[in-house]
Parts: structure tokens; C-alpha cells; sequence
């Protein structure tokens, strides 16, 4: 999608009304899916040990593993979705050219590195680390981080 968007996407989305467009969309997904986030948080449960003791969660399954979560990503409509709306603001709020485009991709994969990184820390950590009550509070951070976001793209949708 970032590469589309290099290869001439950008200059659609310098359109200004295009633009409005794509941020009130992305902003009413962001709305939409941090106000489930904040919703489901109470009843979240930490992951426990044996979860992540179940098979399939050993390093010997890393590779099927990201090919599984490749082949999960692409065939989500949800990620469509979040490209077509919030990447593609994000992007032209840059302005849309390549150096915009790149530092979003580099920006983007680096928090997903991170985020994932600090969640596979706390599994790993175990049971202890990660209490429901903690696990519960950063979802609905996350939520509310979500919503906080997509009211700056609705702002940034209906300002001139």
C-alpha cells in the first residue's frame, strides 16, 4: 500500500477534498474501533501462562507463525480499511510524496516492532507482571489513544 502511494497515489491525495474525505473516514474508524477498544476493556482477561504454553507458541513456530499472521493480515478487510482511511491521512497530512510516505512506513512498522515487542515482553513476564487490572488499563489507554486521534481527524476532516 505504501508503495502505491509512492508510485502515484500521492498525487491524489493532495486533492484537498480528497483529502477532508479521508480524514473524516479515518477518523470514524479510529472512533469506531478505540470506542470498542475502551468498551471491551473491562471484561478483558490477561493472557496466563498456559496460554501462551499452548502449542504453537514456541520459537520453532515463528516462521509459520508470521507467515499465518501475513496471510491473516492481507485477507483482512480491516486492514483495507485502516490503509484506505487512517494510513492514507496520515500519509497526506505530509503532503503524500515519497519522503512523507517513507517515514510513515518507517514510523509505522517501528511502533508495530515496539508495541509487539513490549507485549511478547509482558507474556513473558508472565501472569504476575501483566494483572488483569494492568492489562485492562492499557487496553483502554490504547482505546482512549485511539479515540483522542480520530477526534484530531475529524478536526482535521471539517477545517478548511
Amino acid at each position: 500500500m505504501v508503495g502505491a502511494l509512492r508510485l502515484g497515489l500521492g498525487v491524489l491525495l493532495s486533492h484537498g477534498l480528497f483529502r477532508r474525505m479521508v480524514a473524516l473516514a479515518g477518523g470514524l474508524a479510529l472512533l469506531y474501533m478505540g470506542c470498542g477498544m475502551v468498551r471491551s476493556a473491562p471484561k478483558l482477561i490477561a493472557p496466563t501462562k498456559q496460554q501462551a504454553d499452548r502449542p504453537g507458541t514456541r520459537a520453532s513456530s515463528l516462521v509459520p507463525g508470521l507467515l499465518g499472521g501475513l496471510v491473516a493480515t492481507a485477507s483482512s478487510p480491516f486492514w483495507f480499511l485502516w490503509w484506505a482511511t487512517i494510513g492514507a491521512s496520515t500519509i497526506s497530512m505530509g503532503g503524500g510524496g515519497p519522503a512523507a510516505a517513507s517515514s510513515f512506513f518507517i514510523g509505522h512498522f517501528s511502533a508495530d516492532l515496539a508495541w509487539y515487542s513490549l507485549v511478547a515482553g509482558a507474556i513473558i513476564l508472565g501472569r504476575r507482571a501483566l494483572t488483569d487490572k494492568v492489562y485492562r488499563s492499557l487496553i483502554g489507554g490504547c482505546g482512549v489513544f485511539l479515540v483522542c486521534m480520530g477526534l484530531f481527524y475529524l478536526w482535521n476532516g471539517f477545517r478548511p
